[in-house]
């Protein structure tokens, strides 16, 4: 896992046990658990190390020690603290919910120390409110720096989105410098009631709606008004088919799931033909960082969606970092695909830049690639190659048809884009 440090969000909490608590009272609290998970079983993934297996929490389970948490694509779990005044839901996604490079949320849990809620943000988008009159005390750590939240009284909430992505025009490089990562984003969204926020050492009160914007590449913004709150914080806006076809289909991978486990349900899911199930499990396979289904996907799949579900999995996989790179590179050749079309994959997923968009030889060069001997890289240069010419679209091309097909397709593209030149921007 790649982290991002944001070295402008810096703030620091003094931490100290209630004077009330009886050393009785702090063993109950212990035993009950500082968190009781609150979801459907198979919405939520917890394993208490790195290298452990992933086990689905029953409803209400609690949880005595740190943990780590995963909510797989399109998912919504769910945790409350044992004295019941923060309820934190994680919120995962899918492409056809919301846009935004995020899939899964992860964290990882920490006994609270003077705090409601404690925990390490990895990626993702979590909700946090306060359910009691109460204030609501929460740490938020993302990398080594610590961002103190105080949800004043009851129904006070703010959500958080924390993701990676490579600029555009980034390249892949197989012995990557310290500077070669993605760039950083967190959001916070107060959307609800009021808070204090604690950023370099001083406190902040804040009013919903407002939001803060963190980046690598640029100082912070905020607190900034908006009108209206991400739709991903309330799914209930989105009353269209396609995200009640998508909620189905979630909800499909999770029975599975808790049917056969984790390994066997997603392998089900894969081989299913309910419609949009094979996609989520793809994405549901990165989540965990399995690349090789994903690949075989790619490379095999003999659906459009499937292989687009395979494409959009791989590009969030290697959005995470430099490690991620160097690994699906070392994936693809030791499952025989050759070094240099392995680089070709590689620079395939990042996407082509400015740069690059303004040079001939780019589209010569997509345009052979619709004849490459690696399913995968047609996918993906066909991907960019309508990215770049959407007119491109109306040209019949598929991946996985034959010779024939292709070489039709490269045809027309020629005639579209003709040798040495440069398309219309229009």
């Amino acid at each position: 896992m790649t982290r991002i440090a944001f070295s402008l969000l810096v703030a620091v909490m003094s931490l100290s046990a209630s004077a009330g608590d009886s050393a009785t009272a702090g063993e109950k609290d212990k035993a009950k658990g500082f968190a009781k998970q609150r979801s459907a079983i198979g919405t939520v993934l917890l394993r208490t190390s790195a290298d452990a297996p992933w086990t689905q929490p029953e409803l209400y389970a609690p949880v005595t020690k740190e943990a780590r948490v995963l909510t797989l694509p399109g998912a919504r779990g769910a945790f409350e603290t044992t004295g019941g005044a923060i309820f934190l839901t994680l919120a995962g996604n899918l492409p056809e919910l919301s846009p935004g490079p995020v899939l899964e949320s992860a964290l990882q849990l920490h006994v609270p120390e003077g705090n409601d809620l404690d925990f390490t943000l990895e990626r993702g988008r979590v909700i946090l409110e306060n359910r009691k009159d109460t204030t609501g005390k929460v740490r938020v750590r993302i990398d080594d720096k610590n961002l103190n939240i105080n949800l004043i009284g009851k129904d006070a909430a703010v959500a958080l989105e924390l993701f990676t992505r490579w600029p555009a025009g980034s390249h892949f490089s197989k012995k990557p410098t310290k500077e070669h990562q993605p760039v950083g984003e967190l959001f916070l969204f107060v959307f609800r009631g009021k808070i204090e926020l604690e950023l370099k050492n001083a406190k902040h009160a804040l009013e919903a709606p407002v939001f803060y914007h963190w980046t690598t590449l640029k100082e912070v913004e905020g607190p900034l008004p908006f009108k209206k709150a991400p739709d991903w914080i309330d799914p209930s806006t989105d009353a269209s088919a396609n995200a009640a076809a998508a909620h189905a289909a979630v909800e499909a991978l999770r029975k599975a799931i808790v049917a056969k486990g984790v390994e066997q349900g997603l392998s089900m899911g894969l081989a299913s033909e309910k419609s949009m199930v094979p996609e989520i499990a793809l994405y549901s396979e990165i989540a965990m960082a399995k690349t090789v289904p994903v690949w075989r996907a790619l490379e095999d799949g003999k659906t459009k969606e499937i292989r687009a579900a395979a494409a959009n999995a791989l590009r969030y996989w290697i959005d995470r970092g430099s490690k991620q790179d160097i690994g699906l590179y070392d994936a693809l050749v030791v499952n025989k695909v050759k070094p240099g079309q392995a680089e070709i994959v590689l620079e395939l997923l990042h996407g082509i830049g400015p740069d690059a968009k303004a040079r001939p030889e780019t589209y010569s060069t997509l345009i052979a690639y619709l004849g490459s001997d690696l399913q995968a890289i047609r996918e993906l240069a066909h991907r960019n190659l309508v990215f770049l010419v959407p007119a491109g679209r109306e040209i019949q091309f598929d991946a996985a048809g034959t010779a024939e097909q292709r070489r039709g397709a490269q045809t027309a593209w020629h005639k579209l884009v003709p040798e040495g030149k440069v398309p219309s921007s229009k």
